[in-house]
């Protein structure tokens, strides 16, 4: 199942341009992955109760893969700088959570008002452009 994944995002962001684009497309691949697979994240959860080693491996196996794409993202200066892996982890968990939430519970495809919200906060963050610095 993770290999299937995998192809199928990496199929959804080959032809990219720029990262962010790859986020997106990537995004809505996934959503439409797990519609079509619903007990991809049941399986997942459940293998670490089974065994850790296979549940920590799905989600290394994931983040190293897109930890390289971020890398290069980042030397292409289309994002900005910081620790791909951390980067990697935090975009994979926007993407399980806003799955399960979104996609999962409500078993079906989310409107475009849940992609446009989750990429502004991609291409943005959460602070305001004119607020005070803490």
């Amino acid at each position: 199942m993770g290999r299937e994944l995998r192809r199928t995002l990496s199929n959804a962001v080959r032809d990219t341009r720029h990262r962010l684009e790859a986020e997106e497309r990537g995004l809505r691949a996934f959503i439409d992955f797990c519609l079509i697979h619903r007990n991809l994240y049941r399986i997942v959860m459940e293998s670490q109760f089974i065994d850790e080693s296979i549940y920590r491996a799905y989600y290394t196996t994931l983040a190293n893969g897109y930890t390289q794409a971020l890398n290069t993202a980042q030397n292409n200066g289309q994002i900005r700088t910081g620790d791909p892996e951390v980067q990697a982890w935090a975009l994979m968990g926007i993407s399980h959570f806003v799955g399960m939430r979104y996609a999962l519970w409500p078993e079906q495809h989310p409107d475009e008002s849940m992609y446009e919200t989750v990429m502004t906060f991609l291409r943005h963050g959460l602070e305001a452009p004119d607020a005070q610095k803490p």
